[in-house]
């Protein structure tokens, strides 16, 4: 299994897609930043401006994945409710993690930070946006 993954991550390198996953991942975070950021110059609590934020940032993330890097011509709903079955897979991984390592969390939490990529990565090339044959 682990093999499996060294290949197909090799192969996602070789084909630029997990460059252009990061890079859509760079974008999402200034765009979650940017909308948090002036919510708070309007005035909203920190936690009202930073959850309307995450979601500006998924929000793009989705429409950015699809497009630009796995190209996806899929017209279906099931698609983003994969890509937000990948996202609650991996917060519960992340959580998880980060509640049975013997460490603080805050360690823990930037020990998982590497992983976070390449675990959406994967979901998402594999099962959000996987090409499926219709029967």
């Amino acid at each position: 299994m682990l093999e499996f993954l060294k290949i197909k991550i090799k192969q996602s390198f070789e084909s630029n897609t997990f460059i252009k996953f990061l890079i859509v991942g760079v974008c999402n975070t200034f765009i979650a930043y940017a909308v948090y950021f002036i919510l708070l110059q309007v005035g909203l609590r920190f936690f009202i401006a930073a959850g309307i934020g995450q979601i500006a940032g998924i929000i793009n993330s989705y429409f950015m994945n699809k497009h630009f890097t796995f190209k996806s011509k899929s017209k279906s709903k099931m698609e983003l409710v994969r890509f937000l079955i990948v996202y609650a897979f991996q917060y519960l991984f992340q959580i998880t993690f980060i509640y049975f390592m013997p460490f603080s969390y805050e360690l823990a939490g930037l020990m998982i930070l590497p992983l976070n990529p390449i675990i959406s990565f994967l979901g998402h090339k594999y099962f959000t946006f996987k090409i499926r044959v219709v029967k």
